[in-house]
């Protein structure tokens, strides 16, 4: 590895903690993040479970925004859902393609109150055709789950997300540690179905097409852990990789040592502590804060390089890692209903509160919507991308 500068001394894991999530209360005050979801958060991050304070504080419109959100009961989907997307990381020796910087954007600037109208509703009577399909039998499991994960896939892109990646990956940081800690909460071996599956990877990276269909994303707590440390670890390294690559042309060592979310291994479900959760938690934050380090050493001509292969450059792997963080920890606590039809319904109003509140945001030009691959997009983008997604699927295609 390369490292030009000293590492500064870790800090405690009970300092970091509070570091961490001291900053997530001030991201979200600061961005006036006081969605319903939004101030759930800030205070569960401060320790605190008094019943939050009543709309009245947001303006007009996004009190009727929210109101329609809860009659709806659903929501929309994210940027470049289905559309050709790189591998996770942008490792070399992978194709990938070439994402420039995001530049600071209003997310919801050009946006009329009409075309969101046009959008809630549109949303609503494709998910209403969908419940219907499915419920005469038209519409098969299978294409069920891919409208669900659309919808999924969608909420995750719109949680509000810093536009500097690395104050996104404290952020996202500071929200995962809030999952981590409840792990000793679920059964040791509890196999939790992500929405997420090999097809569904394929299709979003455009990458070849799995030798064996189907299979699903998983996540018991243990693994929930090995996922989420090695996932830091894989992508410090290549923080260092790229440095090495640019400035000296030296290209990087492949590292995948590590098994993916489609594979479990028998000790992801063995028990797990209170101590044993303990020693975990502790080392996923001394790699959190070594890549934080890392990261903010960076220029913007390092964090905006785009490797020779086409690779992602550093700013958008910094946004993967956050998005791809909180999707591991909080996979067992936000969990989906089992039943093909549930997991939709649900998944559907977790996508409409998500967009909601977002359309309720109004623009904010330091806010970011994010893939989990690391693309900027916009709600508008995103609602589309579901809409179509779900009329492929109404028309069998």
């Amino acid at each position: 590895m390369v490292d030009d500068e000293p590492v500064h001394e870790p800090c405690s894991k009970e300092d970091t903690v509070v570091d961490f999530n001291d900053y997530l209360a001030d991201l979200l005050v600061r961005h006036k993040l006081t969605t319903a979801y939004g101030e759930a958060e800030r205070r569960r991050a401060l320790g605190r479970t008094d019943r939050p304070p009543r709309d009245c504080a947001r303006p007009a419109v996004g009190r009727l925004l929210l109101r329609l959100g809860r009659r709806l009961g659903d929501g929309i989907a994210s940027p470049g859902l289905w559309a050709s997307d790189p591998n996770p990381g942008g490792r070399a020796g992978r194709e990938h393609a070439v994402s420039a910087r995001p530049a600071p954007i209003g997310h919801l600037a050009g946006t009329t109150r009409s075309d969101t109208d046009d959008t809630l509703k549109a949303l609503e009577a494709s998910r209403e055709r969908l419940l219907a399909a499915a419920r005469a039998g038209r519409l098969g499991k299978v294409a069920l789950a891919r409208a669900t994960a659309a919808r999924m896939i969608a909420t995750w892109t719109l949680m509000p997300a810093p536009h500097d990646p690395v104050a996104h990956f404290k952020a996202a940081h500071a929200q995962a540690r809030i999952h981590l800690a409840r792990l000793t909460e679920h059964p040791p071996d509890v196999e939790v179905p992500s929405v997420m599956t090999a097809d569904i990877f394929a299709q979003l990276t455009d990458s070849r097409p799995p030798a064996t269909p189907g299979r699903r994303y998983t996540y018991t707590p243990r693994k929930v852990l090995r996922r989420v440390l090695d996932h830091g670890l894989d992508h410090l390294n290549q923080i260092d990789q790229w440095l090495t690559w640019q400035r000296h042309g030296v290209a990087p060592t492949p590292t995948d040592g590590w098994a993916s979310s489609l594979v479990t291994l028998p000790g992801d479900r063995l028990p797990l502590a209170a101590d044993d959760l303990a020693a975990w938690l502790w080392r996923i934050d001394q790699v959190a804060l070594l890549l934080v380090q890392h990261a903010a050493r960076l220029s913007e001509t390092e964090l905006d390089w785009i490797p020779p292969d086409g690779g992602w450059s550093l700013r958008r792997v910094l946004h993967h890692v956050a998005r791809s963080e909180v999707l591991y920890s909080a996979s067992l606590d936000e969990a989906l209903p089992e039943e093909p039809l549930a997991r939709y319904v649900e998944a559907s109003r977790r996508f409409g509160e998500r967009l909601i509140a977002a359309y309720a945001a109004g623009a904010d030009p330091s806010v970011l919507c994010v893939t989990l691959y690391g693309v900027v997009s916009t709600p508008a983008v995103v609602a589309r991308e579901v809409l179509s997604a779900e009329t492929g699927l109404e028309e069998g295609t």
